[in-house]
């Protein structure tokens, strides 16, 4: 089986002190993340064992590589320019969390979501990815502020009105 970039780190660095483990699997995923950038889906996938999921900020759950498969697809036709920028990576023992910036230019409607068509995006995030025993990610769960990202692209965003104060409950009655 060809093995990515960020599964060889992942099996070297779970050795050594943290600050080198940490370096082995933070330079893993800049690799990783490149092939974002190439959208290249067959090396997105090269690793993906068939029980991976991926939990979207929404709550949906991708299930399977198959159904990976096909959101990296729709991912790579939604979006050009595809630039992630890692800031910050800490593993521990079966889980790595990755600190992110994506950046890209949306120029279709996704399946996955709120159509974002014709905006350049720009949005921070975090990845938390669970590791298996043979240190294959097997889960992804990816949290990022989807407000900003409708506001980006020109949706306004309402905020429930407060409440009034005639009919906030007291605690002293």
């Amino acid at each position: 089986m060809l093995r990515s970039a960020l599964c060889l780190a992942l099996m070297a660095g779970l050795t050594g002190c943290n600050a080198m483990k940490n370096k082995r699997i933070e330079t893993g995923l800049r690799a990783e993340t490149m092939l974002y950038s190439y959208e290249d889906v067959d090396a997105l996938m090269a690793d993906v064992p068939e029980d991976f999921s991926r939990m979207l900020p929404d709550g949906s759950l991708i299930e399977g590589r198959d159904a990976y498969r096909a959101y990296l697809e729709d991912l790579f036709a939604v979006n050009e320019d595809i630039l992630i920028d890692v800031m910050n990576v800490v593993a521990k023992k079966d889980v790595i969390v990755l600190e992110y910036t994506w950046h890209s230019e949306v120029v279709a409607p996704s399946a996955y979501g709120v159509d974002l068509s014709g905006t350049s995006i720009k949005n921070h995030g975090v990845g938390l990815l669970y590791l298996n025993s043979d240190r294959e990610v097997v889960r992804i769960v990816d949290i990022y502020d989807r407000a900003t990202l409708a506001s980006q692209s020109g949706y306004r965003l309402m905020l429930p009105p407060p409440l009034s104060t005639s009919n906030a409950i007291s605690m002293n009655d």
